[in-house]
């Protein structure tokens, strides 16, 4: 299991006009580890020979990531992270020669740890206006569903309007608790991650639940409760990201 870092014992390895760059390119989110890597390695060639400064690619970053959102990332019975996303930043370290040290938590504090500058590089985060404020982001690289899931033995629940009344189910720190709250919802009960609200969901301590589709549907059909939960169309369609 990885180490955090100790807090105020390091900062950011990438300079700040590199994180504009990564927050500001419109390359394909796909080529985000030639990005990456061109921007660690050959950042002057990128800019004007009037501001050419010095930088040396650092030998290692840390990513801060959701340990609990399959497919994308999530530990093993033994507690190892695995994923697409690991794979990913696995290759990614391989081609760059800059080692990637995955940090994995529940996402609430992954938010938390970013904005005391304990990692280098945020992933699977969708842009907010509030997270605008601390955050460089690059492109999306993956669309991801929100809607509201409901017990089988609710009925009338469309969209966010539908649900006064309910006790709605969501993961701390996710984007999902701005948009219910701008459409008036506030009866909101936090989680530490997906899997616990789907444990919940199974025990019948909450029948509503908003949160994201790939590890919803992983997490239902994992407690053997998938045909007990129908759903509405997405509430809202996110995006991940990476940011600095």
């Amino acid at each position: 299991m990885f180490q955090i870092p100790n807090p105020g014992a390091r900062k950011s390895v990438l300079p700040r006009h590199i994180r504009r760059i990564l927050g500001r390119t419109s390359y394909p989110a796909s080529l985000f580890a030639i990005l990456l890597f061109a921007v660690l390695s050959n950042f002057t060639d990128r800019v004007g020979a009037q501001e050419k400064p010095t930088f040396t690619p650092p030998a290692e970053i840390t990513v801060g990531i959701d340990d609990n959102y399959p497919p994308f990332s999530f530990r093993n019975p033994e507690g190892r992270l695995q994923g697409l996303l690991v794979d990913l930043w696995s290759h990614w370290s391989q081609v760059t020669g800059t080692q990637a040290t995955l940090v994995g938590m529940d996402w609430g504090e992954v938010l938390r740890h970013m904005r005391e500058g304990r990692f280098d590089v945020i992933d699977t985060v969708f842009r907010t206006k509030e997270r605008e404020g601390y955050l460089d982001f690059s492109p999306p690289y993956q669309s991801i569903e929100v809607p509201i899931f409901f017990h089988r033995d609710i009925s009338g629940i469309a969209s966010a309007k539908d649900l006064q009344g309910f006790v709605v189910g969501v993961k701390r720190g996710d984007a999902v608790i701005g948009v219910l709250q701008e459409q008036g919802v506030f009866t909101l009960q936090e989680f530490l991650n997906y899997e616990s609200i789907a444990m919940a969901a199974k025990l019948g301590t909450i029948r509503v639940f908003s949160i994201d589709k790939p590890p919803a549907l992983y997490f239902l059909n994992k407690y053997n409760i998938l045909d007990q939960f129908r759903s509405t169309l997405p509430l809202y369609t996110g995006a991940f990201h990476r940011a600095v």
